[in-house]
């Protein structure tokens, strides 16, 4: 008898406390997965590797740890975009192109009433190559004009190699394009008698001026004494696509740095810069029509 009035005491002062602790998992089962902060947003700008904005790309929540708006912006010229009306918490936000293809993502915190700037820079843009320009491309900036954007055409049927699709980019070589043509600019160091030979492209910008500059800053790497290399002819080389450009006279210019690349004793890879007295610019013109 005196147990089970315990028991009954036990009960009394336990099924509060077992109802505070239910109600407590409810709130954070219910009410935490939607926040009842203050909205905020996210912004920012989606460029290249070369800091170029890139236009017309999807951008979009992919996920998030609570509810989120289904909005998916396109960027604008200069690459911007925004998503308005995002709760508090911790959301990926994804970039695509129009077919759909995840090109890059990233995750960000949005606080109550605040907008977060997210920055992506996606890879992929420019396409780099060390074998497919040998007895091709001599060193130098050469212009190229395609119906389309080239790197669209790598992974098609009609290029059984890439020496083929280099090839077919060798016959479009032009000083004069139109309005019509997709202008890339391709950059090579020509025919070297190894590997161990690269190329760098840091940055691209365009300079007002007459004629119109596109400038871009690169590096160039030779093999250090002891570097093992591989015994084959290589043409290290960059092609960036452009677009389709109004009618004028442009300049491409390349500010050039030249490394040396070695070892350290831990094994690790020493770049050692070559110093001129005068810098290296290559450049060449083009025009429009």
């Amino acid at each position: 008898m005196g147990s089970r009035g315990i028991d009954r005491k036990w009960l009394v002062y336990a099924l509060p406390i077992v109802l505070i602790a239910a109600s407590i998992g409810v709130y954070f089962l219910v009410l935490r997965p939607n926040s009842t902060g203050e909205p905020g947003g996210v912004e920012g700008i989606i460029s290249d590797e070369l800091g170029r904005p890139v236009a017309g790309l999807i951008v979009s929540i992919i996920d998030g740890s609570v509810g989120f708006p289904e909005i998916a912006v396109l960027t604008a010229e200069d690459g911007f975009y925004q998503i308005g009306s995002v709760p508090p918490g911790v959301f990926t936000l994804g970039v695509h192109d129009e077919e759909g293809e995840t090109l890059g993502q990233k995750t960000f915190q949005v606080v109550s009433g605040e907008t977060s700037t997210v920055d992506i820079t996606l890879r992929g843009f420019v396409v780099y190559d060390y074998y497919g320009g040998v007895d091709l491309f001599e060193e130098g900036i050469h212009v190229i004009a395609t119906d389309v954007n080239p790197k669209t055409l790598i992974e098609t049927e009609e290029y059984t190699s890439i020496n083929d699709f280099w090839s077919m980019l060798k016959d479009e070589i032009t000083q004069n394009a139109s309005t019509t043509d997709f202008i890339s600019i391709l950059i090579s160091r020509g025919d070297r008698p190894t590997g161990g030979y690269l190329i760098q492209l840091k940055s691209q910008v365009w300079l007002e001026s007459y004629p119109v500059v596109c400038s871009f800053t690169a590096n160039f790497t030779d093999p250090g004494e002891g570097v093992a290399v591989t015994e084959a002819l290589t043409n290290p080389l960059v092609l960036v696509p452009m677009g389709k450009l109004p009618p004028g006279f442009y300049m491409a210019r390349v500010h050039i740095e030249r490394f040396i690349m070695t070892y350290d004793s831990e094994g690790d890879p020493l770049y050692t810069p070559i110093e001129t007295l005068v810098e290296e610019v290559w450049e060449t013109e083009f025009e429009v029509s």
